[in-house]
């Protein structure tokens, strides 16, 4: 009966660690137009391994500014990764292909 204790200590321990220290990122792809994708992912001893490691590559070639930041601070948005939410003053929506409204007809000259 201890060691179930401790199992259960060591797992609530790893998930304030998770919950503090790590952001959880999935990704869809389509077994059809992402099938070289889905290729290559299968070759590697390490999906999430090459996946770091190439947008590693990525940003030391195109943003090695970002190399500077040391740590990643998460705010309560997590989805936004960062990213500074858009000023709604500055955001322009428009309707989707679901939408109840639909968009203007350009008039006949």
């Amino acid at each position: 009966m201890p060691e179930e204790k401790n199992v259960k200590k060591s797992t609530i321990a790893h998930q304030k660690y998770d919950a503090k220290n790590s952001i959880h990122i999935g990704i869809k792809l389509n077994v059809v137009t992402d099938a070289p994708i889905l290729a290559k992912l299968q070759q590697v001893p390490s999906m999430a391994g090459y996946i770091r490691s190439v947008l590693m590559e990525d940003v030391q070639k195109n943003n090695p500014e970002l190399l500077q930041i040391t740590r990643f601070e998460k705010t309560i948005d997590s989805i936004s990764l960062g990213r500074v939410p858009p000023n709604p003053a500055d955001t322009l929506i428009l309707p989707s292909s679901n939408s109840p409204c639909k968009p203007m007809k350009k008039k006949k000259e």
